[in-house]
């Protein structure tokens, strides 16, 4: 017969919530930006004075970055080593997002975008890496499903929250 498991011999150590929840904040961030300026087109194309094709590249650029990056970004974390891959994902996926708030033309806005899915792909890869290599296997579901939980609330917040970024302050 199987005993009971009690709650202390149950616990996660501390540094699994560290490791997963960076993961998950990172996956979170990915995820809430590739749907937060969705909403804001209508809004970026009157400010910069031109029409839907011309705007849509913001969303583009951004999709095809991260796609065409990802598979790079997985033989980087091999090469380099995941936790710096996750690092340098961090630091270009927060730059890029600086850029995009004080990008003064589109071409320069889409550029951004594409600096921080870059940034994204880095991060994505890396950390579908990170949890089975930094967690025992019994933590592996449980970290994959708050990373996964993660992307969806990301994916979920991300046109409200551009809705009130449009609605109450600028694009």
């Amino acid at each position: 017969p199987k005993l009971p498991v009690s709650r202390a011999e149950n616990r996660r150590p501390p540094e699994q919530y560290w490791i997963v929840g960076s993961v998950a904040f990172g996956g979170f961030m990915c995820a809430m930006m590739s749907s937060i300026v969705n909403i804001s087109l209508p809004a970026l194309a009157r400010f910069f004075e031109v029409g839907t094709s011309a705007v849509v590249w913001v969303i583009l650029g951004y999709m095809l970055t991260i796609v065409a990056l990802l598979m790079p970004a997985g033989k980087l974390g091999d090469v380099l080593g995941l936790t710096r891959t996750f690092l340098i994902g961090y630091a270009l996926f927060t730059a890029g997002s600086l850029f995009c708030g004080l990008a003064p033309t589109l071409s320069l806005l889409i550029a951004a975008r594409c600096v921080q899915a870059a940034g994204a792909a880095l991060l994505v890869a890396s950390s579908y890496a990170i949890i089975p290599k930094c967690l025992p296997a019994n933590a592996t579901g449980w970290a994959f499903g708050m990373l996964a939980t993660a992307v969806a609330l990301g994916t979920t917040c991300g046109a409200p929250l551009g809705g009130l970024i449009i609605g109450f302050l600028s694009w």
